[in-house]
């Protein structure tokens, strides 16, 4: 397998792997169901002083996406987690809403800052509500985003993945604080690209939403925008974990590199395998209709994919295997052990 610049870079300096190790609950962090603004949230202004939209027959999602300068930002993919698409020549986006559907989440583009969320420092804010949280389910839903421009290239950047670290309590939390968020800060202090961080799983231990909530405003100390990813053993539906990190499952951009994020921890009801779901996979098909297989796949989980048994194993390295040296990276083992898979030439790490 041809091994690019970008890929050598990855391999050699981009992947610092931090682990926390858990000891000791309670909580003085609200549980603030807060999303990320923009549109209808307010963030980037009111209704009144956005360009009006009048979105199609029974389209039920739709929204404008532009830059700080108020210019719109055309091809620029966003997804309910289900339907994919790209904005138009004027910005714009529209979705029929899947009923299922939560949130609405762009995939930030290279060359842009990937969004935060106000109170929660540097972690990730690419997503918000998909449809309004007291008003009507059918009534059409606008969410608009703005990115900014980077200040330089991000042809180059400083990759963290952050693998288990597992807090079950205040006192987990607060070790995570400082321990691991000042290793995070001196290693990014090191380097001048952009930085940018994903999580492989297990974010949490035990614990409820509040405790999640504090996980999140601690991940956002450590100056760079972290994806959320995996549930816990708080609720393996996976649904508080939504609620309060976000979308399960999302893409983004950095330089020549498209990152994809998947839930591959199926609950049974009564314990948890690995393998994905029907949905993800639909999306993930539709997700990568827009990347040009000449870039760089990195896809990232939780559990190793070295059990060939696993549900749609077999689907999700077909889709990906079509693209520039694609990487595998996950956790879950709480040891690093890199496995070549030969039925698809691909590296786990």
């Amino acid at each position: 397998m041809k091994m690019n610049p970008i890929f050598n870079l990855l391999r050699r300096t981009m992947f610092a792997a931090l682990a926390a190790t858990t000891i000791a609950c309670g909580g003085d962090d609200p549980v603030v169901p807060q999303l990320p603004g923009g549109g209808n949230n307010g963030q980037d202004g009111t209704e009144e002083e956005k360009p009006e939209i009048k979105p199609d027959e029974g389209i039920t999602l739709y929204g404008l996406v532009s830059d700080s300068e108020g210019n719109p930002l055309e091809g620029i993919v966003v997804s309910d987690g289900y339907s994919v698409v790209a904005t138009d020549a004027k910005g714009v986006y529209q979705i029929v809403r899947s009923a299922n559907a939560k949130y609405v989440f762009i995939s930030a583009p290279s060359g842009y800052e990937i969004p935060t969320q106000a109170n929660y420092g540097s972690y990730q804010g690419t997503y918000q509500a998909a449809n309004s949280l007291t008003g009507s389910s059918t009534k059409p839903y606008r969410a608009d985003f703005t990115l900014t421009k980077l200040s330089q290239s991000d042809t180059r950047f400083l990759l963290f993945g952050l693998g288990d670290p597992q807090p079950d309590n205040d006192e987990h939390i607060k070790r995570f604080r400082t321990e691991t968020v000042p290793d995070v800060k001196k290693i990014k202090a090191d380097y001048t690209i952009p930085t940018v961080g994903i999580a492989l799983g297990d974010i949490l231990g035990k614990g409820d939403a509040q405790t999640f909530t504090s996980m999140k405003r601690a991940l956002g100390e450590t100056g760079v925008p972290i994806g959320n990813h995996d549930k816990s053993s708080v609720d393996y539906t996976g649904d508080t974990y939504r609620d309060v990190l976000g979308p399960r499952w999302y893409s983004f951009n950095r330089g020549e590199v498209h990152f994809v994020a998947m839930d591959n921890c199926l609950f049974s009801g009564q314990d948890y395998t690995g393998g994905f779901t029907d949905e993800q996979v639909a999306w993930l098909e539709k997700d990568l209709s827009f990347v040009p297989t000449s870039k760089m796949i990195v896809l990232y989980y939780h559990i190793p994919l070295r059990d060939t048994n696993y549900r749609n194993r077999q689907k999700v390295l077909d889709l990906i295997s079509k693209y520039q040296n694609p990487t595998l990276m996950c956790a879950h083992t709480h040891y690093f052990q890199p496995y070549h898979m030969r039925s698809h030439n691909l590296f786990e790490r």
